[in-house]
């Protein structure tokens, strides 16, 4: 049991999320990051899911086949924490044995399937509206292994990380061709430092952009002018936790 939480910054955030995505792995980039997520909530599975419209959710990736029928579950059924989480943009819980009335019938039906458990779930937040969430389960409870706070960060640059290009356009705020040429220079900078995909390069610069509350244009010009050098940020999460 963890008597303290861990607390997190946004830059070990960002050290964990550039860490997943630069690991050499055939997995893909969201299961790499959902596992991320679940390792440090201290959760037994998680599953990720993004946002299709405003009542519908597209799965991203699952740690195992219970996590992955719990997401299902819940939004087939239309009820739980997970729905509840990207509706609401607000955290949710659910205890299979003690579950509130409204759920009474969802819990019944997830503990005929996988058995009773704990799940919780958190939504992934971007500029002010759900874009997804991620949802764990535990078989037993137990203390979370990380602040709420310090959890609610990661889930927000992971949603940062895997949103849809679509749905860019705000984040990237690169309108211009001046914006589209350093944030090309600067992909270039990181894919070279790293040795990571074009694709993977670009999602570090957007978990950065996030985690230190900027544009994708403020960071493009940090990397160029050599402010920011991802090959020198402190990947221990433990570090310098307060």
């Amino acid at each position: 049991m963890t008597e303290h939480p861990l607390q997190l910054s946004g830059r070990q955030v960002l050290a964990m999320v550039a860490r997943a995505v630069a690991e050499d792995s055939p997995e893909p980039l969201a299961l790499r990051l959902c596992r991320l997520t679940t390792v440090t909530a201290g959760a037994d599975g998680g599953a990720l899911s993004l946002a299709t419209g405003t009542t519908e959710h597209h799965p991203l990736g699952a740690t195992d086949e219970t996590a992955d029928r719990l997401d299902d579950l819940q939004e087939v059924l239309r009820a739980g924490p997970g729905p509840r989480a990207f509706l609401t943009g607000v955290s949710s819980t659910l205890s299979t044995r003690h579950p509130p009335a409204e759920w009474a019938e969802a819990a019944s039906v997830i503990t005929d399937t996988v058995g009773p458990c704990y799940i919780d779930a958190v939504p992934m937040r971007s500029r002010g509206r759900s874009t997804g969430a991620f949802t764990c389960y535990r078989r037993e409870p137990r203390a979370p292994a990380t602040a709420p706070e310090s959890l609610q960060l990661l889930v927000d640059a992971v949603g940062a990380v895997l949103v849809s290009p679509e749905s860019l356009q705000t984040l990237a705020a690169s309108d211009t061709w001046a914006q589209r040429s350093r944030l090309h220079q600067a992909t270039g900078m990181v894919l070279a430092q790293l040795g990571l995909s074009a694709d993977d390069a670009y999602a570090l610069l957007r978990a950065h952009s996030f985690a230190a509350d900027q544009t994708m244009d403020d960071t493009a010009t940090q990397v160029l002018e050599r402010a920011l050098d991802f090959t020198r940020i402190d990947p221990d999460p433990e570090g310098d936790a307060r």
